[in-house]
């Protein structure tokens, strides 16, 4: 029993260590690189589909398309042909990004040996991940050069999974500024008005509290300088002992 056990155990470890992902061909892998896999991790596994002109087409992200084809991350099929061309591999993955978007792209597919048709070059595929938090993960074939002879095939992803994390809009001190600079506005507009229609002010009158607005900034000048200068011109004892020295009212003492 506990050599089933064990024998069970290596072979879920060994399956999860050797499972299939995006092998990018940089030694070591760059930071960046990392962080756009990471990007996409939630789309692992997921499996796309595109028929276009009687062709089907499968795409998943860093796993196999189909168990029939190692390391298969693209492949294409005709309807009335039961062949399938595996046209982008994961083992020979590239990624580049920006902050909304990220490129894919499976290399070594399979190489067509007609001469109209890739010219004996190997089949690539490449993946437009781009940003759209207002439907679900749709993919698009943008084109299939290899048809026409230049072995590239093209789709788009749209998906919320690469959108930045922070959404786009004001930020919670730009609505306290909006919304400070109306109140100001709603003031001045209601106080004015009010001013010039109910009491007949003119000219600088019209201002809402102006007397107040007035005042306000020798106000703040006297609580600066109640606060900041308080006891600056207070004498110390020893000032006040030589200053003493100098009274006139001493000089006829020092004479005889």
């Amino acid at each position: 029993m506990i050599l089933k056990l064990s024998l069970m155990f290596y072979l879920l470890f060994v399956s999860y260590c050797f499972c299939e992902e995006c092998s990018l061909h940089y030694k070591p892998i760059p930071e960046s690189k990392k962080q756009l896999l990471n990007r996409i991790s939630l789309l692992n596994s997921q499996r796309f589909v595109v028929v276009d002109k009687g062709f089907t087409y499968a795409v998943t992200i860093c796993s196999e398309v189909s168990k029939n084809y190692p390391n298969a991350a693209a492949a294409r099929s005709f309807n009335t042909d039961k062949n399938t061309t595996v046209i982008g591999r994961l083992n020979d993955t590239h990624i580049v990004g920006g902050s909304d978007w990220i490129l894919l792209t499976y290399a070594s597919g399979d190489v067509l040996n007609h001469t109209d048709h890739g010219h004996n070059k190997s089949i690539t595929t490449s993946l437009m991940i781009t940003c759209n938090r207002e439907s679900d993960q749709t993919l698009f074939l943008l084109e299939d050069d290899d048809i026409e002879g230049d072995c590239q095939v093209t789709f788009s992803l749209r998906t919320s999974v690469v959108c930045p994390n922070n959404p786009k809009g004001l930020s919670g001190g730009s609505v306290f500024c909006v919304l400070l600079l109306t109140g100001a506005m709603m003031y001045l507009i209601i106080g004015v008005a009010y001013r010039r229609i109910m009491t007949g002010a003119q000219g600088l009158e019209q201002i809402p509290n102006y007397h107040f607005w007035r005042n306000l900034g020798n106000l703040q000048a006297d609580g600066c300088d109640f606060v900041c200068r308080k006891g600056a011109g207070r004498d110390e004892p020893w000032n006040r002992i030589t200053s003493n020295f100098n009274d006139p009212a001493d000089e006829p003492l020092l004479h005889p």
